[in-house]
């Protein structure tokens, strides 16, 4: 059987001999572009193929041209067989496709799928089918780079398609995007995840979920300018503008340069001033044993702040006179120096001690920044975390 297979082969190679004499094609490099003209040897080499006619051309002989990886002649072939027999024609492409992407799974990029796509290519540089299977195959070489390239195809294919494909495309686009960027993220490599950010976004400027990972790569890079600048873009967005302004917030943090703040001494307890909503001073007794933060009723009343505080709830509070239930409330943000904190709560409750001032500071504030109290300046130091 194997005998007769090759030649079978041998014959029908013998057949085409003229083509093969008379063409000669240009291996594809895969940097190049798919924008190009038919190329001249191979029209040259369809002109010949198509004269030869007879059994050579029928799809079984085309087939075994394919299994012996003579794939620029039996695509020629393939050309010629459209024009005579479509329906043939297309059922045996498809047949090759499936062949194809079953080595790609297997074997992953391998010559075999190298050679046929860049034959393909060769031969019908426009057609959709090998278009798509070269993006497949960059997919599956795993490099980022070819994975930018690979997203080109599949955009460049979108552009040309009309629904459902389109819904298709983009559906492929989205799980290729969302692989790589986790793999990237994992690998922490942040040049090629903000490489592949701009990339989407040349395609899609305002796509919100790639304005995400534009922005959470530059936080990375510790670019906080830019990452500001892309955020401010969607931050009235209906539906994305609350993330965008919690990342805006995070970036607020991070972007802080390391702060020392005057502290006003009281016997054995600091004092520090700060801000309610960024107009409201009061000054808070720093207690680091305070989980919640706490200030005087009367205080608060004077003041008169505006947006008024929230309740949120009741809590029990242990005191030097035992415990007691007092009310939760939070402010819009509450501030030391440049560092804030939005949605502060604040425990109301008068404290029996003139060193705590309007109250006292705890650690739902100082948790959220690195601090020491430098005793010999008597200073705060407050950093991010």
């Amino acid at each position: 059987m194997i005998g007769l297979l090759c030649l079978s082969v041998g014959i029908n190679i013998y057949l085409l001999l003229p083509v093969l004499k008379s063409w000669s094609i240009p291996s594809l490099s895969s940097e190049e572009s798919f924008d190009r003209a038919e190329p001249v040897n191979n029209r040259r080499a369809f002109s010949a193929l198509a004269q030869t006619q007879g059994d050579a051309l029928n799809a079984e002989n085309l087939q075994l041209l394919f299994e012996a990886e003579d794939f620029r002649t039996a695509l020629l072939g393939y050309q010629l067989l459209q024009r005579q027999n479509p329906r043939q024609s297309q059922l045996l492409k498809q047949s090759w496709l499936k062949i194809v992407r079953g080595w790609l799974a297997q074997e992953g990029a391998s010559y075999r799928v190298v050679d046929f796509t860049e034959a393909g290519l060769d031969t019908q540089p426009n057609d959709f089918d090998f278009r798509l299977l070269h993006a497949e195959r960059y997919i599956a070489s795993d490099n980022p780079e070819h994975v930018l390239r690979a997203i080109d195809i599949y955009y460049a294919l979108h552009n040309e398609s009309t629904q459902p494909l389109r819904g298709a495309l983009i559906s492929e686009i989205q799980k290729i995007v969302k692989k790589q960027v986790d793999v990237l993220s994992e690998q922490q490599a942040w040049q090629p995840l903000l490489r592949l950010a701009e990339r989407l976004l040349w395609h899609e400027p305002m796509h919100p979920p790639y304005i995400f990972v534009y922005a959470r790569t530059l936080i990375k890079l510790e670019r906080y300018s830019l990452a500001k600048n892309s955020l401010l873009s969607i931050v009235y967005d209906e539906y994305y503008g609350g993330k965008a302004k919690q990342m805006l917030d995070e970036i607020a943090l991070l972007d802080l340069s390391d702060q020392a703040v005057a502290l006003q001494v009281d016997g054995a307890h600091y004092r520090v001033a700060g801000s309610i909503n960024g107009r409201y001073p009061v000054s808070l007794m720093i207690d680091t044993g305070a989980s919640l933060s706490v200030v005087s009723p009367r205080v608060l009343t004077q003041l008169n702040i505006n947006p008024a505080p929230v309740f949120v709830r009741n809590a029990t509070i242990n005191t030097a006179g035992g415990k007691v239930n007092a009310p939760v409330f939070t402010v819009e943000n509450f501030s030391i120096g440049d560092y804030s904190v939005p949605n502060m709560e604040f425990v109301l409750l008068d404290i029996d001690d003139a060193a705590a001032g309007a109250g006292l500071l705890g650690m739902n504030f100082l948790r959220n920044f690195v601090f020491k109290i430098d005793q010999k300046n008597n200073l705060l130091l407050l950093s991010a975390n």
